[in-house]
């Protein structure tokens, strides 16, 4: 909002200098104009960028000063990122396990018997809120009924990927190194009434 703010009034600071630079020019040459022009340009850029310095630096300011009020530090936690996320037919499921190790589970229905599979865990970085991995298996199932297995076919193993979340852990996407079989896709978080319905 503030960056929207801050192009109108540069748009509007523009135009305003930019007419008065031609109505004052009547006796310059073009070359007098154009440089009174760019000069006016120049200025209301310059304020405008440190605007933005000011308005970063001030909600940096308070962002540590809260922070040390408190004494604490807002790191992200592995269990705030954990839980069941859609896209079309695919299901994701994180889980948490010891020291911000997770577990996940891909599920891509293909039809209603057919099913792909991969298995993969890797460490949360809280930094990045990201979760890379390196030994991911990748399997079709054919099931005969809703949770009985017709067959299974491993198809690899030591896939390497990442699964990266939005600030919130309510959205993620899927970077698979192996296939990119994520690409495009954008997860979010559902209950599985939301997803089912």
């Amino acid at each position: 909002m503030k960056k929207q703010l801050i192009a109108l009034i540069l748009a509007g600071t523009v135009l305003s200098a930019t007419a008065c630079a031609s109505n004052g020019t009547a006796g310059q040459t073009s070359e007098e104009s154009a440089s009174a022009t760019t000069t006016a340009e120049e200025t209301t850029e310059n304020t405008a960028l440190d605007t933005i310095g000011e308005t970063t630096a001030e909600t940096g300011a308070s962002d540590t000063k809260a922070s040390d009020e408190t004494g604490e530090t807002a790191a992200a936690s592995l269990k705030d990122f954990t839980g069941t996320f859609y896209s079309g037919r695919i299901e994701i499921t994180v889980e948490a396990g010891e020291d911000d190790n997770a577990k996940i589970r891909v599920e891509w229905a293909g039809g209603f018997k057919d099913k792909a599979e991969w298995t993969m865990s890797g460490k949360f970085d809280p930094v990045s809120k990201s979760i890379s991995y390196s030994d991911g298996v990748k399997k079709e199932v054919t099931y005969k009924s809703e949770n009985e297995i017709e067959s299974s076919k491993e198809i690899y193993t030591g896939g390497k990927g990442s699964f990266f979340f939005d600030h919130t852990g309510k959205k993620l996407i899927w970077k698979d190194d192996k296939e990119n079989t994520g690409e495009g896709l954008n997860f979010e978080q559902l209950s599985e009434t939301e997803a089912k319905g």
